[in-house]
């Protein structure tokens, strides 16, 4: 390949390492042709990349940026999946990819400049949706102003009973 070429991969790949919230390095070695034409159409049509990278073009890319940690130690076939949405998503499509696709190994991953490797990549996909967080914090906020709201309202229609039953008993005299 010649020289321009490269130096227009790496930047191309220093670019995604920038925009992306999360980064997977996988090996895909025995995964054939077609296994992996559908893994990438499933990893597309849910917001992020796979791409097979040179080892040697992903440390040129890395170097300086939050993913240099990723390329300190690489051997071997290398594809990379470079999510752009909530990393936690990414984690959890390469866990599923992982046992859809036994051929396909979790190598390290890169989540919120922090680098993880298979076992944790692994547990944090286990983790809820940041929507199902968020929901439940919203849940658990609502539940006690609720409860403040009722309680209040409660205390103020019985002092308008009382106020009532007063009007009532000095209009009845």
């Amino acid at each position: 390949m010649a020289r321009p070429q490269k130096v227009a991969i790496v930047e191309d790949i220093r670019g995604r390492l920038g925009r992306a919230t999360g980064v997977v390095l996988t090996d895909y070695r025995g995964l054939t042709a077609q296994e992996m034409g559908r893994l990438r159409r499933t990893v597309r049509e849910s917001g992020a990349e796979f791409q097979v990278i040179k080892n040697t073009l992903f440390k040129r890319a890395a170097d300086g940026t939050q993913a240099e940690p990723l390329a300190s130690d690489l051997s071997g076939p290398l594809a990379v999946a470079f999510g752009y949405e909530d990393p936690v998503d990414l984690t959890k499509l390469v866990a599923r990819l992982d046992k859809d696709y036994q051929n396909l190994d979790v190598r390290l991953g890169l989540i919120d400049r922090q680098v993880f490797n298979a076992d944790k990549i692994t547990a944090i996909s286990k983790l809820p949706a940041r929507q199902d967080l968020l929901g439940s914090l919203v849940g658990g906020l609502h539940s006690p102003l609720y409860g403040l709201v009722s309680t209040l309202q409660g205390t103020i229609q019985k002092l308008v009973f009382a106020l009532q039953a007063i009007t009532d008993q000095i209009e009845g005299q």
